[in-house]
């Protein structure tokens, strides 16, 4: 799903560009404006299908899309981001994944222009996050005499609040669209909750007579942790200035 909402964004974004672009002449630098704003859009599966990449592994970034707005003459910046990740899976053994993760970040920072076409930023975010994961399986085992079948289903919450800092770079490809790449380093706390429910079920003859049993497992386990990502400038955005 985060590829077909990238893309969309992304498709939005370009078209929008264009007709800023043809409605206004905004100077590469405005001393004039009080305030600017950027709106930024992962841009590496869009480039992976133009250059034909094939497929790659996901970016460890999750903001989808960030925003930053800009006090002109300080430089000071108010920044978000956010993301939605959602996909499932299935293989031939039986096993069905669903993932869906929320990731939201806010923050203040700095940003200026350090020339004609670049803009340089630094800032300092707190972070939250969430994820959920389920997966299950159906095992079934025909016999001479009966059958046994098992239903394992794992459910996994997670959730994670932390804080940390970002540096990105953008160029200004036109007055108002431009390509960028950010590195990040956040630490953050994670609390996980999972639940196994294991409910097997069998029907078997013993001696001429049917016998039926059904036994079922729930487990919960609680685990809490810390955790420190270091996110590297190999993403990048392409973000519009208004």
């Amino acid at each position: 799903m985060r590829y077909f909402l990238s893309i969309a964004l992304l498709s939005g974004s370009l078209l929008l560009s264009l007709q800023t672009s043809a409605q206004t002449k905004k100077a590469f630098t405005d001393s004039s404006a009080t305030l600017e704003h950027f709106v930024g859009f992962q841009a590496n599966a869009l480039l992976q299908q133009i250059f034909n990449f094939g497929e790659s592994d996901d970016l460890a970034n999750p903001y989808v899309v960030k925003y930053s707005l800009k006090h002109v003459p300080t430089g000071l910046t108010f920044n978000a981001g956010g993301g939605i990740n959602r996909n499932s899976s299935s293989e031939e053994s039986g096993l069905v994944t669903e993932n869906e993760s929320y990731d939201l970040r806010l923050g203040l920072g700095w940003q200026k222009a350090i020339s004609k076409r670049l803009e340089l930023g630094v800032g300092a975010d707190i972070i939250f996050g969430r994820s959920f994961r389920e997966s299950s399986t159906v095992n079934t085992v025909v016999f001479g005499v009966g059958l046994d079948s098992t239903v394992t289903v794992i459910k996994n919450k997670s959730t994670y609040i932390g804080y940390g800092a970002q540096l990105n770079l953008s160029f200004k490809l036109t007055p108002t669209l431009l390509i960028g790449t950010e590195a990040s380093l956040y630490a953050y706390s994670t609390e996980t909750i999972e639940n196994t429910n294991i409910d097997n079920f069998f029907i078997g003859t013993n001696f001429e007579e049917e016998l039926t049993t059904r036994s079922i497992l729930n487990e919960n386990t609680n685990t809490e942790g810390e955790k420190i990502d270091l996110n590297l400038p190999i993403v990048l955005f392409l973000i519009l200035r208004f």
